[in-house]
């Protein structure tokens, strides 16, 4: 049995029925709706993309500088044009095949999410008339690879692919303590 937030005081005339069996029912938590920034994503799934492929990256034009210094200066120009001319398009395409996956709904459209022992469930938010809201949809806790929280946003990444991940920003929840609570209920969700 997992708790609810909602209790009787000691000495409190509890009527209502549902706070008496409150603490029997399963536990669930729900965001403020939100949205996040496409360029907030992006810059996330780019550190990482580039924490993982740093040497590839890195290491022509260390390369090529090294050779230009000691044998000819012109393969520095080459090392200048791979750093400026090669490298940003190759981050495009990562921006393009990742960024603009089909999982990224689960953070760019307007939604809350929802915290409870089958998984995690986002309620995607009516916007607009021209287009029909969205079915709410389950990503069961086995989809979900692993949590990280900064002082912003809690980062949770599914086991989707690699740059797959959901953002929760900090401004969704009501207060530090339903961060907290959710924060701590997906950990403790991930290691069982």
């Amino acid at each position: 049995m997992s708790e609810v937030g909602h209790f009787c005081n000691v000495g409190q005339n509890c009527t209502d029925k549902r706070a008496i069996f409150s603490i029997f029912a399963p536990m669930e938590m729900t965001t403020q709706p939100f949205k996040v920034e496409a360029s907030a994503l992006a810059g996330i799934i780019m550190k990482q993309w580039v924490k993982n492929h740093i040497m590839i990256l890195l290491l022509p034009p260390v390369i090529l500088l090294f050779f230009g210094a000691l044998f000819d200066l012109r393969l520095v120009i080459v090392a200048m044009m791979a750093v400026f001319v090669i490298i940003p398009p190759i981050m495009m395409i990562v921006y393009f095949y990742h960024a603009l996956s089909p999982e990224t709904r689960f953070s760019l459209l307007p939604h809350t999410l929802s915290c409870n022992e089958t998984g995690i469930v986002i309620s995607y938010v009516e916007t607009d008339v021209e287009f029909p809201t969205r079915e709410p949809e389950q990503i069961p806790w086995n989809n979900i690879k692993s949590m990280k929280q900064d002082p912003e946003r809690i980062i949770i990444y599914l086991s989707l692919s690699n740059y797959s991940l959901l953002l929760i920003p900090v401004s969704a929840f009501d207060d530090k303590k339903k961060l907290t609570s959710m924060s701590d209920f997906i950990a403790k969700h991930l290691r069982n």
